[in-house]
C-alpha cells in the first residue's frame, strides 16, 4: 500500500547543489515553469498509477454560473489499493473534490477521485503528483477551444459569433433582421464586433473587442476571417498572422508594445509549428523546430547568442536548456538555419543559482563571454583586478555575465559593508553576490560580470539579461564603443540621499570616490562659467 508521497522543489538541478534523489515525473503543464521531482515512499514495488478518465465543461465567455470537472482513476495497479490521494491544489478558490471506488483496466480496486470548480477560477490548478501532471479549469477551457490567457494562445480567439449570443445590434438590417452593411454587434460576453455584413455574416473588412481589452482585426469572407489580420493584446503587444477560414494557418510574427520582434514562425490550426524564432528582449533567442503542441521542445532546439553566431545546441523543453553543446550558426540558402556543433565541446546544463549554491559547474567559462572580455588588473588604484575587453565592441553589446548566490536585501543590509563588495541588486527581493572564495577566478570563473569596477562615468551598464544556463541575471552591456583591451566600468548605484541619513549608503571607498568626483565636476563648471 502507498503510504504518502512527499514533494521536493529542486533549486538547484546540478550535482554539486542538490542530492541525488529518484524521480518519477515533472509538471508538464505549458504554463508551469517550476523544476520538481516526486518521491515515493512504498511498501510494495509498485508506485501509484493515475489515468484520466473524463473532462467535461460549460465554459462560455461569460463564465457566470458555468462549471468545468475533471475525474481520475487512481490505482497502484496491483490491487493493494490507495492509502490516501496524491493530488494536491494550487491558486485561488475553492474545488470541490468526491470520492468513490471503482474497478481499474485490470479489474482491480482503485479509487475515483472527481474534481470540478467554477469556470470564473481559471487559476486553480489540481497536480496529479503520481504522474506529475498538472490539469486546471484554464487548460481544460483550452483544450475545449474556449478563450485562454496563455498569451501563445490568445490570438487564435474566436473570429465568429458561433458561441456568443447577440445582444446588441447597431445598424442596417435586411428583411430577416439580419445585420447587413456596417454594424456594430455588442454580445452578452461584452465583446463587440465593428465590421461589414452581409445578410447576418461577416464579409469585409472587421474587428473584435474583446472584454480584456484585446483586438482581432482583419478581412472576413463568409463569417470567417481570411489572409492577414492582427490581433492586439491587452498590455499593447500585437501578432501579425494568417488565416485561413477563421483559423491562424501560416507566417506569423509578434512584437511586444515597444514594436520589438518576440516571435517569428509559422502556425498551423493555430497553433505554432515548423521552424521557430523566440526573441527575448536583451538580444538573445531560441530557435528550432517546435513539437506537436507547439513548444520549443525537443534535441534540435538552440540557444542564440546576442552576437548571432555563437549558440548552445542540444536538447530543450519549452525553450529551456536541458544540455547542449556549443555551435555556431549559418543560414542555409533557404534561410532555415543550420548549426554546426563542436563534439569536443563542454556540455552544458541548466544551471541557476540558489541562496547557497553559485552553480554546479563553477568553472565552465560561459562560450560567448570568454570571446568578449578578460580578467586583468585595474587601471583603477586600489581596485584590485578589473574587466576588459578583447576585441573591439560597439555600443549596446552585452560583454559579459552577473551570476551569483541569491540573497534577500535585508541579509545584505544587516552585514558589514566588507562582505557585499561583489553585491547587485537583481529586482526588488533578491540580491545577487559573489561571496569569498568565489570572487577569485580559480574558484569561479562561469561568469565574470562581478569583476567590472566602479566609474562614475562608465562605459558600460547591468542590464536584465535571460541566459540560458543561469536563468534570470544581470548582464554588463556597452554604453558606448568599446576599444579592445580597455576596461570596463559600471556605475554601482549607491543611494547618494537615503533618508534619514546625512551621506550615501554606501562603503568608504565609494563615499571617498563621490567627493573626489563632485570636487572635479565643480571645477569644471566653474571654468565655462569663467
Amino acid at each position: 500500500m502507498v503510504q504518502g508521497v512527499k514533494t521536493l522543489m529542486l533549486l538547484c538541478m546540478l550535482i554539486g547543489c542538490t542530492q541525488g534523489f529518484p524521480s518519477l515525473g515533472a509538471a508538464e503543464d505549458a504554463g508551469s515553469k517550476e523544476r520538481r521531482d516526486t518521491i515515493w515512499h512504498v511498501l510494495d514495488v509498485t508506485p501509484p498509477v493515475c489515468r484520466l478518465l473524463n473532462e467535461s465543461l460549460f465554459c462560455p465567455l461569460s463564465c457566470g454560473n458555468a462549471t468545468w470537472q475533471v475525474s481520475y482513476i487512481m490505482s497502484d495497479g496491483n490491487g493493494s489499493g490507495i492509502d490516501y490521494p496524491s493530488f494536491i491544489t494550487t491558486g485561488s478558490g475553492e474545488i470541490n473534490i468526491t470520492l468513490d471506488t471503482t474497478k481499474d483496466e485490470n479489474g482491480y480496486n482503485a479509487s475515483l477521485y472527481t474534481y470540478s470548480g467554477s469556470c470564473c477560477l481559471s487559476n486553480v490548478e489540481i497536480t496529479r503528483l503520481c504522474a506529475g501532471v498538472v490539469r486546471s479549469a484554464q487548460s481544460i477551457c483550452n483544450r475545449h477551444k474556449q478563450p485562454s490567457s496563455n498569451r501563445k494562445e490568445q490570438s487564435t480567439k474566436m473570429d465568429s459569433d458561433d458561441d456568443n449570443m447577440e445582444e446588441v445590434v447597431e445598424g442596417p438590417l435586411d428583411e430577416d433582421d439580419q445585420p447587413h452593411g456596417f454594424c456594430t454587434v455588442t454580445y452578452s460576453s461584452s465583446d463587440r464586433f465593428e465590421g461589414l455584413f452581409v445578410h447576418g455574416e461577416k464579409n469585409g473588412k472587421g474587428k473584435f473587442f474583446f472584454f480584456d481589452g484585446s483586438t482581432l482585426e482583419g478581412f472576413y469572407v463568409d463569417d470567417a476571417l481570411q489572409g492577414q489580420a492582427i490581433y492586439t493584446y491587452e498590455d499593447g503587444g500585437a501578432l501579425h498572422g494568417t488565416y485561413a477560414d477563421g483559423e491562424l494557418n501560416g507566417p506569423a510574427q509578434e512584437f511586444d508594445l515597444d514594436g520589438h520582434l518576440v516571435f517569428r514562425g509559422h502556425y498551423k490550426d493555430n497553433i505554432r509549428c515548423g521552424m521557430c524564432w523566440t526573441y527575448y528582449p536583451d538580444g538573445g533567442c531560441v530557435v528550432g523546430k517546435v513539437n506537436e503542441d507547439g513548444e520549443m521542445t525537443g534535441n534540435a532546439v538552440a540557444y542564440l547568442y546576442p552576437d548571432g553566431s555563437t549558440a548552445l545546441y542540444g536538447n530543450f523543453v519549452d525553450g529551456e536548456l536541458i544540455e547542449a553543446r556549443l555551435a555556431t550558426l549559418t543560414m542555409q540558402e533557404s534561410g532555415r538555419p543550420h548549426f554546426t556543433d563542436n563534439p569536443e565541446s563542454t556540455v552544458y546544463c541548466y544551471d541557476k543559482s540558489t541562496s547557497s549554491c553559485i552553480a554546479g559547474h563553477k568553472l565552465f567559462p560561459d562560450p560567448y563571454e570568454s570571446q568578449r572580455v578578460y580578467v586583468g588588473q585595474s587601471l583603477i588604484s586600489g581596485a584590485g583586478e578589473g574587466l576588459f575587453a578583447k576585441t573591439e565592441a560597439k555600443a549596446n553589446t552585452v560583454m559579459a555575465f552577473y551570476n551569483g548566490v541569491r540573497i534577500t536585501h535585508s541579509e545584505v543590509d544587516s552585514r558589514d559593508w566588507s562582505l557585499n563588495g561583489n553585491t547587485i541588486s537583481f529586482d526588488d527581493d533578491t540580491v545577487i553576490d559573489v561571496p569569498e572564495p568565489f570572487n577569485l577566478t580559480e574558484n569561479y570563473c562561469a561568469s565574470l560580470g562581478h569583476k567590472a569596477n566602479h566609474s562614475f562615468s562608465p562605459n558600460c551598464k547591468y542590464d536584465p539579461f535571460i541566459h540560458p544556463r543561469f536563468g534570470q541575471i544581470k548582464c554588463i552591456r556597452a554604453i558606448c564603443a568599446i576599444q579592445k583591451d580597455e576596461e570596463l566600468t559600471v556605475a554601482y548605484g549607491y543611494d547618494h540621499e537615503p533618508s534619514g541619513k546625512s551621506g550615501p549608503e554606501a562603503p568608504e571607498w565609494y563615499t571617498k570616490q563621490l567627493q573626489e568626483f563632485q570636487q572635479r565636476e565643480s571645477g569644471k563648471e566653474a571654468k565655462e562659467t569663467c
